[in-house]
């Protein structure tokens, strides 16, 4: 790609152009027809008329793939909401704010879940994996074993509940739950 303009510098959120002129790369955004930057850092409109910005601080970002963790809030079958953990990079610095993404009933596990609440509950901590992201919206899956449930909370009382085999029970009434558990 050739060089055809560079700026000085862009900001999250600032205007670069319209998706009728340009088209939108690296570290953009478009919506409604505009583009915007996404990141902080040095902008390059190429000969293909693409908008790039170029960071030599780039922050970690939550991509597919990433793992991530999480609390369940709320489930509206055939979703639960789940409110993430913020993420800090090794200097300690907050990354990534707390967020919330779904879980869709086909993304807890391989094979057919009947109902969300079968597999997790309000309340549970879990490890989860990006799977997809759109405008507006993070979608995670606990599929893999290794992912899952890693606290897991009564639903009667809200005591902890402990490892019983292939079970959980809670140590205070003693109901036994089952959860989509992550492997150790």
């Amino acid at each position: 790609m050739l060089l055809e303009v560079r700026f000085m510098m862009a900001f999250p959120g600032m205007l670069l152009g319209t998706e009728e002129e340009y088209m939108a790369g690296e570290g953009t955004y478009a919506e409604n027809g505009k583009i915007y930057a996404n990141i902080t850092g040095e902008v390059s409109i190429g000969t293909d008329k693409k908008i790039v910005i170029s960071s030599n601080n780039r922050l970690k970002t939550v991509r597919p793939g990433t793992v991530v963790y999480g609390r369940i809030e709320e489930i509206f079958e055939p979703v639960a909401l789940v409110k993430l953990e913020p993420i800090y990079d090794e200097t300690g610095r907050q990354v990534f704010s707390s967020y919330f993404v779904t879980l869709h009933v086909s993304n807890i596990k391989m094979g057919y879940v009947n109902s969300v609440k079968e597999e997790v509950r309000i309340g549970d901590i879990l490890k989860a994996r990006v799977e997809d992201m759109k405008k507006d919206f993070i979608h995670i899956s606990i599929k893999d074993s290794d992912l899952g449930v890693i606290k897991a909370f009564c639903s009667e009382c809200r005591g902890e509940l402990l490892s019983m085999g292939s079970s959980l029970q809670c140590g205070n009434c003693g109901k036994m739950e089952r959860r989509k558990l992550a492997a150790v």
